[in-house]
């Protein structure tokens, strides 16, 4: 299922810190890599294909991993990678702890009063995946009051389902980093996902 197209289409670009005199603030911070020869990168480890920690081997891995190592090749720095997430991501490039994030970062108007964004190199549709026999056919049977939408909290789309339903219940959650089994279980017994079988789900039909 995807919502209509004019607000499916998101940006993704890479991020830096801004304010009113961001060109000399990006210069200062691109001056301190250079420097010290490392490059922290702001990074969400739960993203799955674009940056994700392999359960295998605990390795980060994915689309934006890659190029943040191509970045850091590219400025001879040693990379480093800083766990962030979307509610927090901006804080934590003002607060100093990366030069940059990396985990396909949706370029909103709110956003861009904070950071400054890179050319997009990426667009991405929101979708929805349902069981085939299952009640759930289209984006409006989600839209009930009966029904309950779990988003991850600072994300784009969080914005988006908030605008887009106005019957079903939004809940915006924070999972904590590097989160297991344990705690999809937590989050399905508070009501926000549920089970079907071996895997979740993050919509969440009302009974």
């Amino acid at each position: 299922m995807n919502l209509p197209a004019r607000r499916t289409l998101c940006t993704l670009a890479l991020l830096l810190v801004a304010n009113g005199a961001w060109a000399q603030q990006l210069q200062s911070r691109l001056f301190e890599v250079t420097k010290s020869k490392k490059l922290r990168v702001c990074m969400y480890p739960l993203y799955y294909a674009i940056s994700f920690r392999d359960p295998k081997t605990n390795e980060l891995k994915g689309l934006d991993v890659d190029l943040a190592g191509e970045l850091a090749k590219e400025l001879g720095a040693q990379l480093e990678f800083v766990e962030s997430s979307f509610g927090t991501f901006i804080a934590d490039l003002q607060a100093n702890k990366c030069e940059i994030g990396m985990f396909a970062l949706g370029a909103t108007l709110q956003r861009a009063q904070a950071v400054e964004f890179s050319k997009p190199y990426m667009l991405a549709s929101i979708y929805a995946v349902t069981k085939k026999d299952g009640k759930i056919k289209s984006w409006g049977d989600l839209d009930k009051p009966a029904t309950k939408v779990a988003v991850l909290l600072g994300s784009y789309i969080e914005n988006v389902i908030k605008q887009t339903f106005k019957s079903a219940t939004i809940v915006s959650i924070q999972p904590p980093m590097g989160f297991g089994k344990a705690v999809w279980e937590e989050l399905a017994d508070k009501g926000y996902l549920t089970r079907d079988g071996g895997g979740f789900y993050a919509l969440v039909e009302g009974k």
